[in-house]
């Protein structure tokens, strides 16, 4: 990852640097230090719950010690299985028919049926994974950033795929669009509507697939390095973006740190999945290095964190947690990564 040894630039920005250029404004946002753009306001994100995240080195939820966590879920695994076996059996009672369409039919409700209810199983499993636990010293409760995310100052990939975008919910939804289909045969309006939005919706969700394959293809897996870990509020945050093949921007590249606060829709909710708010962000763009085109081999930042916002609270109930959004665009869609950045409250 040492962007001496390439030939693409290594771009350098910090706060005290006053070529950064700062984003168009918007609505309720002041100017920054140094040009940056600061925004308080609460913004909902449409990211994924930290409940549903999986940390770096976790493994899928059906490999090893899947029969385990199966325990863990008690009588409802006993359910879980007996609905895969139902999704079996039709799609089975279907492929043992003849061609005739009613056979068909079973089969592909048998399949469907099948991947519903693992999907649901894999989100359960996901969301009852066993996450890492408070410790019993007092010095230990002081440096929460030793135990609660695997930090490392060497580096660090973007924040794991989410359950919501896994590849079985995605192949999940799209096998219950296909055979949602199937009722453009009634020739009803009702359900030629239908169908039209839900097919644009199934191709939006197949062009975001597209294109995160198309970018890990391209550019494979940009990660960061931090300078210092942790960083706590009034100290400031710096670090490298280092991208293991050149991207060629045709932009200037935005960098954005934002504190996440995650909250229930209600008081009386006491679903597991909460919503996720920005309650802070700072925006400020690099120019580029060169000409439009040129290769963008690391990308160096600094932000100075302000004395007034929380710390990250990862185990908290309603977690707290800080992101660096790094959107740098290129020819075809953009490439944007998300790390999750080491901002902790000093304790003691």
């Amino acid at each position: 990852m040492d962007g001496g040894a390439r030939r693409g630039k290594v771009v350098t920005q910090s706060l005290h640097d006053m070529h950064a250029t700062p984003p168009p404004p918007e609505e309720g946002t002041e100017e920054g230090p140094a040009g940056h753009t600061v925004s308080r306001e609460k913004v909902k994100l449409a990211i994924a719950a930290r409940a549903a995240i999986v940390s770096p080195g976790a493994g899928s939820v059906f490999g090893r010690g899947l029969f385990r966590r199966l325990r863990g879920l008690g009588k409802a695994s006993l359910v879980y299985l007996a609905l895969l076996a139902i999704g079996v059996a039709v799609f089975l009672f279907g492929l043992d028919g003849n061609t005739a369409g009613p056979y068909k039919i079973a089969m592909a409700c048998g399949a469907v049926f099948f991947l519903l209810v693992l999907r649901a199983l894999q989100v359960d499993l996901n969301r009852r994974r066993e996450r890492p636990g408070r410790p019993r010293q007092k010095e230990a409760k002081k440096e929460p950033w030793t135990w609660d995310y695997p930090w490392s100052t060497s580096w660090m990939t973007p924040e794991g795929d989410d359950v919501d975008s896994s590849l079985l919910g995605t192949v999940s939804f799209l096998a219950v669009v296909a055979l949602c289909n199937a009722l453009w045969l009634t020739g009803m309006t009702f359900f030629y509507i239908f169908l039209t939005l839900l097919d644009l919706l199934a191709l939006y969700v197949l062009y975001r697939l597209l294109r995160k394959g198309v970018q890990s293809v391209r550019f494979r897996t940009p990660v960061v390095i931090w300078e210092e870990i942790p960083v706590y509020p009034g100290s400031p945050l710096q670090g490298r973006v280092a991208f293991p093949r050149d991207v060629r921007a045709m932009g200037p590249t935005r960098l954005t740190l934002r504190c996440v606060s995650e909250s229930r829709r209600s008081r009386s909710d006491a679903g597991p999945y909460l919503d996720a708010y920005a309650v802070y962000r700072e925006t400020y763009e690099v120019p580029l290095p060169g000409e439009p085109g040129e290769p963008l081999d690391v990308l160096s930042f600094s932000f100075k964190v302000p004395q007034d916002q929380p710390g990250t609270a990862l185990l908290n109930n309603e977690p707290v947690y800080w992101h660096l959004v790094v959107a740098v665009p290129v020819a075809g869609p953009d490439l944007e990564v998300a790390f999750l950045a080491p901002i902790y409250q000093k304790r003691g």
